[in-house]
């Protein structure tokens, strides 16, 4: 059991080790601390909440047909969602049908 763990701990520790430093800025921590007047900026990787729900988006996995690994990860707002989904129906209803 301890055979296996070394290697790993070795392997997580050397990708922890190499990995780049993040630089602290001291003069932009001086500035934001001198001026409280000012809005402090959004903490990276935060969304601005929408405006409206129609104008958010929403990312989906579409899977290729005839594979189980392809796909691929698709983004559109809910409004295209839901127009494509109208425009995917609306092709069904008009399909010409057999008599």
């Amino acid at each position: 059991m301890n055979r296996i763990r070394l290697p790993i701990f070795a392997a997580l520790f050397s990708i922890v080790a190499t990995s780049p430093v993040l630089a602290v800025d001291e003069q932009a921590i001086r500035a934001a601390a001198q001026s409280p007047a000012a809005p402090a900026p959004p903490p990276p990787g935060a969304k601005k909440p929408p405006a409206n729900s129609d104008d958010e988006i929403v990312c989906k996995r579409e899977d290729e047909l005839g594979s189980r690994l392809g796909g691929k990860k698709v983004c559109m707002t809910r409004r295209d969602w839901r127009q494509q989904s109208n425009d995917a129906g609306d092709a069904v209803n008009n399909a010409p049908r057999p008599h």
